[in-house]
């Protein structure tokens, strides 16, 4: 006799999911060693967050037309104009507080809010269904096979660590294109730009300054790069990053998309958002509020912050923030169905699994809270370089296509696993760059 038919428990998760309901009044946690809601000793002790973004050299990284276009048709053109974006560490240190990681919500006086995959599709304006963001694993000894075989160069020794390589080393090698540049310097120099975009906003992990190549593969093809959900990937790493935060041991570097956060506090909570904002701008959302630093001076303290949401009310909630949006200008890869949007369901980017319930933050999407229905526990795992995450999380990643309605098989150029150390320079290469030439000059080819 559950109140929300529509909405049934995880596929799996029945024998997890406790049917009676829980109060409508905040969740503390359990006595389990994990800090309660809303206590602020843990940011008194170790200070404000640092966001682990690094997205200034992306300003420089000039693109041809030819790039460009083949950037906006991937569905991650918007990223570029969110870059930027001025944190207010105070603000997000305080929100940070208020989460809770066995609920994935942010609980305040009574109610409780959370960024969601709408809220991801208008602020950043990115694609937030399709094909999980997960790929084949890789070892550290594939490092360099994996770039030469989609950049067509290997990063050496001192531009990579632990199977990450540094984002300088993209920036150096790639955002100048040679006087005379073949279709695959283009291809190549395009599809670092992307790895580079994606690794700085989205997925900005505790090695600040470097990117995994995992999502190469991911952007080998230009022609279905935005047939992935991205959006999805991005809030399964801020939701992350959000229970990182509040882990008793939690250092001051905040995980995920401080951009994406920030956006999100600023579009909800009004007493939060700065004097100065761009109206004009409708998509991508961030960029309503990306205008620097000229309210600098004007910012709370963590204390003063910390004191407003403890004392915020539904009443100063805009639970309606893109009423003024046109459907008609948002693009097809942004627009994600309601029944979509308000599904329980996992959120997967290869080994980082996190829960999205979006029936406990009802008012974001226009209709009524009822009771508030227990979240199934689960553990979050770390990364493992040999464990293929499309195995471990097989269930959930059919749950999230069945919900999507995502059909296509994604293809693969190569495995990179299984590719030769002596056949990277020369037959590998060659037949990576006759794709790399093919399907880039198919996405620039006039209508």
């Amino acid at each position: 006799r559950r109140a929300a038919r529509h909405l049934p428990p995880l596929a799996g998760e029945q024998d997890k999911m406790n049917p009676s309901a829980h109060d409508q009044t905040t969740q503390q946690q359990k006595p389990n060693g994990r800090r309660a809601v809303g206590s602020s000793q843990t940011w008194t002790r170790y200070g404000v967050l640092l966001p682990s973004q690094q997205t200034r050299k992306l300003k420089e990284w000039v693109l041809t037309d030819e790039q460009q276009q083949v950037v906006n048709a991937s569905g991650l053109g918007h990223l570029a104009l969110t870059t930027g974006f001025t944190i207010d560490r105070s603000l997000l240190t305080a929100f940070c507080e208020r989460w809770n990681n066995e609920t994935n919500t942010a609980h305040f006086m009574g109610f409780e809010m959370a960024p969601s995959l709408r809220d991801v599709s208008y602020i950043l304006g990115i694609p937030v269904t399709g094909h999980v963001v997960t790929a084949e694993p890789i070892g550290d000894e594939a490092v360099n096979r994996m770039c030469l075989h989609y950049l067509g160069e290997s990063p050496g020794s001192g531009e990579q660590l632990c199977g990450l390589i540094r984002l300088t080393w993209l920036y150096r090698k790639f955002h100048q294109l040679p006087e005379n540049p073949t279709i695959n310097d283009i291809a190549f120099s395009t599809r670092a730009y992307l790895l580079y975009l994606v690794g700085s906003t989205l997925f900005p992990d505790t090695m600040r300054g470097f990117v995994s190549p995992r999502y190469l593969p991911l952007l080998g093809d230009f022609r279905k790069i935005h047939e992935y959900a991205w959006g999805a990937a991005a809030l399964a790493h801020l939701y992350r990053g959000l229970s990182v935060a509040v882990t008793p041991n939690a250092t001051t570097q905040f995980l995920g998309s401080a951009t994406l956060l920030m956006a999100w506090i600023y579009e909800y909570i009004p007493l939060t958002q700065p004097q100065q904002k761009n109206q004009n701008t409708l998509l991508p959302r961030a960029c309503r509020w990306n205008f620097g630093g000229t309210t600098r001076g004007q910012r709370k303290k963590v204390m003063e912050w910390r004191k407003d949401f403890e004392q915020l009310q539904l009443s100063d909630v805009n639970w309606n923030p893109y009423k003024d949006i046109n459907p008609a200008i948002v693009p097809g890869y942004c627009i994600a169905a309601d029944n979509i949007c308000h599904s329980r369901t996992w959120l997967i980017s290869f080994n980082i699994k996190e829960v999205y319930v979006p029936d406990r933050f009802n008012r974001q999407f226009g209709r009524e809270q009822g009771r508030l229905y227990q979240v199934p526990m689960w553990a979050r795992r770390t990364w493992s370089k040999g464990k293929d995450w499309r195995v471990e999380y097989a269930r959930e990643i059919e749950d999230f296509h069945q919900l999507v309605g995502c059909r296509f098989i994604p293809c693969t150029e190569a495995n990179i696993n299984s590719l030769p150390s002596e056949s990277i320079a020369g037959q590998t290469t060659t037949r990576c760059s006759r794709n790399a030439s093919q399907n880039f000059s198919m996405m620039v080819r006039p209508q």
